[in-house]
Order: structure tokens, then sequence, then C-alpha cells
């Protein structure tokens, strides 16, 4: 059954011999013992799973023995009624291999490689923990990215400039910029759900502006000295933003260059940033994603045939 079951498939190695013998239990019962020498290596586990399957035989394998005679002697010991393989060699009176003690040795440095600890591979940055880094150390462009990973090399740590080393500046440029775009994902789709009164009454409560209230000064006289009306352009305003594009709901200021006409809608590119569309490029394309924004602010427009 043994010899059968190594011998099964295409494997060349085979059974040279086999001894066997019986050993009886104190209540009765018994086991078998048996040796088995191959020409070469290979695996018990399919042995052992496949006569469990078609026999129903548990069989346990050991590998403490380090030659063949060893395991043999093990087997025969002093029972007389051992089961011998065809062509078995007679080892009765055979001595240890003359190799036994460096069969040996080798046996036992082998277990010893194999419990030793082995190094752990030190692991490399993902995307997602440099984009982590970018992040924690507000990192907007590729120069600044190289910057730090210079700083940290010098320290001594080089898992950044390694990061850097293997990847293109096409990726580094893209994976800074898609860090910030994940960023600000979320407070940006807040943003487009909010309506254009809403984000402007939020924004009037937030910090005081950085000029301290100068640009209304400054607004409420450019407006008075080219004789407009600050309540009729206030509500003006407030129209557009509150009803939307539409027509003969525009606003549309002309006058000669340094007059201010930027000036005073300025603001407006503020407080709805991404929201706002400005100047078109200058090809027919150059409206692209104009429909998909709150408002349409055109600076120093020119009629063009091709916009």
């Amino acid at each position: 059954m043994l010899e059968r079951e190594f011998n099964r498939g295409k494997s060349v190695v085979k059974v040279s011999h086999w001894a066997c013998c019986k050993e009886e239990h104190s209540d009765g019962g018994h086991h078998y013992h048996c040796s088995v020498k191959l020409n070469g290596l290979k695996k018990w586990v399919k042995v052992k799973e496949s006569i469990q399957s078609i026999y129903g035989i548990s069989v346990n394998f050991s590998d403490k023995h380090d030659y063949y005679l060893s395991a043999y002697r093990y087997v025969t010991k002093q029972d007389e009624n051992v089961v011998l393989s065809e062509g078995h060699p007679n080892l009765a009176d055979s001595q240890s291999p003359v190799t036994k003690k460096s069969i040996q040795a080798n046996k036992r440095k082998s277990v010893e490689r194999s419990q030793e600890p082995k190094a752990k591979r030190k692991l490399r940055l993902s995307n997602q923990d440099t984009a982590k880094f970018i992040r924690a150390h507000k990192i907007h462009s590729y120069t600044e990215l190289l910057s730090v990973a210079d700083q940290r090399q010098q320290e001594g740590l080089d898992d950044i400039s390694s990061f850097v080393f293997n990847r293109t500046e096409k990726f580094l440029r893209e994976l800074i910029t898609k860090t910030w775009d994940m960023a600000g994902a979320q407070d940006k789709i807040e943003r487009q759900k909010t309506d254009r009164l809403d984000i402007l009454i939020k924004f009037k409560y937030q910090e005081p502006c950085v000029c301290n209230g100068e640009w209304l000064t400054c607004a409420k006289e450019v407006m008075d000295l080219n004789n407009i009306d600050v309540a009729e352009f206030r509500s003006a305003i407030l129209e557009n933003i509150r009803l939307g594009r539409a027509k003969f709901r525009n606003i549309f200021i002309v006058g000669p260059t340094n007059t201010a006409k930027t000036f005073i809608l300025k603001p407006l590119s503020v407080i709805y940033n991404e929201r706002i569309f400005e100047n078109p490029a200058n090809h027919k394309y150059g409206w692209g994603g104009a429909e998909k924004t709150s408002g349409i602010m055109l600076q120093d427009f020119r009629w063009h045939k091709d916009l």
C-alpha cells in the first residue's frame, strides 16, 4: 500500500525498498512501523491524504532519522517478524555509515536555520501613506516634496526619497493634486449643495475682511464718482445671486482703463471661488464647464468670432 501510493503519479521519485513490522499493545491492540527509502526527495502530504481517503488509515510520518539504516533499526527493534520489500538488502549486521556525523550536523544546521527569525523586509511607502504625509506636512508642489524628501534623507530617513526616486515627476505631481482634491472634495460638495445666497450670508459672518472695511469705502467712492446709485447696484447684484442667470438679468460694467471695473466685482470671485466661471480660453471649446457654475464673470472681455 505505502509503496503503491508513493509511486503513484508521474514523479520520478520512487520507493527503493521498505521494511515493516507489527507492534502489539498491552490492551490487545496493535499498530505498524514502516521504514521507507526513496531514490529522491518527495513531499509526504499527498501520500498521507491519499491513504486516508482510499483506505481509511491514518498514517504519521517522521523525519527524525538521519538515514535509512537508523529508521530500519527503529522499525525492526527486537521483532523477528519483519516484512521486507522484494530485493531488500540485508542490513542486520550493517554498521552506521562513515558520514553519520556529517549527516547529523547538516540536519542540525538545517533545523537551526529554519528556526532563526527571518529578517523583516522593510515595507515601502504606499501611495496612500505618501498622500497622508503630503497632507500632514502641507506640501502643495513638486518642489516642496523634493525639499522635504532631501531634508529627511539628510536626517537618515530615506522613506520619502525612496518613494520619490521610484516614481516619475508626472506621477508625483498628479499625486499631490489628487491628495488635495480629495482633501477638499467634501467641502466642495457641500458648497455645491449650498444656495448662492446662503454662501454670501455665511461668508459675511466669517472672520473680518483683511481690508478692515476699506473696500466698501472705496467702492462707494467709485460709484459716487460715476453717478451710480449704491442701492440700485446692490439690488442688481443680489437679484442675480438669488435668481441666477437669465435673460435681462445681467450686469454690464463699461468704462475706460483703470476705472475700477474689475475692483467692483472682485469680492464675488473670492466668495464663490470655483463656482464662478471667468474669461474663456481663446478657442471654440473655451466655454466648457460654464454651465456647471453658479455665475459667469468676464473681465476685459472683447468679442471674438471664434468664441
